[in-house]
């Protein structure tokens, strides 16, 4: 952990499952609910999406880590995460909110593989399991914080308010992966 791009990594892993937890997997189908009227089988099929998009872009990870860098690759998608969450309140319809989920799903098909891969490869072969067990308990963390970090921004204003704090929260989670993984 005194190696700062592995507690940038986990903390990086912390701010993308805020952003998964927090504001997609919770507020999309709200949003497509109340601006859409949208049906919970839609809201399934609009969440599917991001999963068939991520699947399919970590399926080509090997190769496009040939042409960029793992670290590349995790703050880009930070930046794909932040658009595509600040598009979705911007959607004039359910299919605009389908096609920003899509491009959420890139972004988690980048970062994930490309962040397990970094840990991995800066972990000692003695610390390897100490550090992936740390990082699933981080990804825990963010799981039960999301929710409630994003609520307050819908206590203080709309369904929009949550996505566009959520892309805001992406964009700055990027800035940091910038800033703590800037080190090869």
């Amino acid at each position: 952990l005194r190696d700062r791009r592995v507690f940038g990594l986990l903390a990086v892993n912390f701010g993308v499952f805020v952003l998964i937890f927090g504001a997609f997997l919770t507020y999309v189908p709200e949003l497509l609910a109340t601006r859409f009227g949208a049906s919970s089988v839609t809201a399934g099929a609009v969440l599917a999406a991001a999963s068939v998009s991520s699947a399919l872009v970590a399926t080509q990870i090997g190769r496009l880590t040939a042409w960029i860098s793992p670290r590349r690759l995790i703050q880009g998608s930070l930046v794909i995460d932040g658009v595509a969450l600040a598009l979705m309140p911007l959607a004039p319809g359910v299919w605009g909110v389908g096609a920003a989920s899509l491009l959420y799903g890139v972004a988690q098909g980048l970062n994930q593989p490309a962040l397990q891969t970094r840990l991995t490869e800066l972990s000692s072969d003695a610390s390897r399991g100490v550090i992936l067990s740390l990082n699933g308990t981080i990804l825990r963390l963010g799981q039960a914080v999301g929710p409630l970090l994003l609520g307050l921004a819908l206590v203080v204003g709309t369904i929009e308010t949550v996505f566009y704090a959520a892309g805001g929260l992406g964009l700055l989670i990027g800035a940091g992966a910038v800033a703590l993984l800037s080190t090869n």
